[in-house]
């Protein structure tokens, strides 16, 4: 299993190249580079080398994945974008993966405590989800601030995670527990989208929004994801 994934969702423009599917295989190759915009116009040639420096072609991938958010209303998009292309051109299934749930498979927390996943938003309200010791989700997405997840927080013995550390260190408190994860966010989807069954459902490559873009425009194209199986 050869596994390309991106994420623009962040304030980054990053790829990873994982191979095999046992214990999430290994990352043979990655790439990032801090950009808070402009991803649309480097992400292919990010691609391109990557896949270039590992001896890959493109026609050698088995899957193709991208993280759909929550995160850059922008940056979402492009990765889908390119993805879904890239999908297309290369006969391949591609695959939309969760932030939240990337954080709840892949950071590193001590067992038997619930996990809060917060994803920075650039604004006062950030992204979050909460899931119970167990991994199942305890009710839907929902936005706060950071003061309003320290005083519902406060005194829970919990374990943090997200995309940003200082604002993690911000809201923690005594009773809790940073959970980083062991690699680039893209290359932690890689290792999610190995594992996963077919394209669809919770792997759609649509974009996952906890609040309404500030702009409207027409769908991300998912039609690689829906012509192959």
């Amino acid at each position: 299993m050869l596994v390309l994934a991106i994420d623009t969702a962040g304030a980054a423009c990053s790829a990873a190249l994982r191979q095999g599917a046992e214990n999430g295989g290994t990352v043979i190759a990655a790439k990032r580079e801090d950009m808070p915009r402009g991803q649309d116009a480097r992400l292919i040639p990010l691609v391109l080398e990557l896949l270039r420096e590992a001896g890959q072609p493109i026609g050698a991938l088995d899957r193709i994945a991208a993280t759909r958010g929550p995160g850059s209303f922008t940056g979402i998009r492009i990765g889908l974008a390119a993805a879904c292309g890239l999908g297309a051109g290369a006969n391949k299934p591609v695959f939309g993966v969760s932030r939240f749930a990337l954080y709840r498979a892949r950071a590193a927390r001590p067992p038997g405590k619930p996990l809060l996943v917060v994803i920075d938003s650039k604004r006062d309200e950030l992204f979050c989800r909460l899931f119970g010791a167990d991994g199942v989700a305890a009710g839907e997405a929902f936005m706060a601030t950071a003061e309003n997840l320290r005083a519902r927080f406060a005194g829970q013995p919990l374990a943090l995670a997200g995309d940003n550390g200082a604002l993690l260190q911000a809201i923690a408190a005594p009773a809790h527990t940073i959970a980083a994860l062991p690699e680039s966010e893209a290359a932690c989807a890689a290792a999610l989208a190995a594992g996963a069954g077919k394209p669809g459902d919770e792997w759609s490559p649509l974009p996952l929004y906890i609040r309404p873009p500030d702009v409207s425009c027409g769908p991300v194209w998912t039609g690689a994801a829906e012509s192959t199986a």
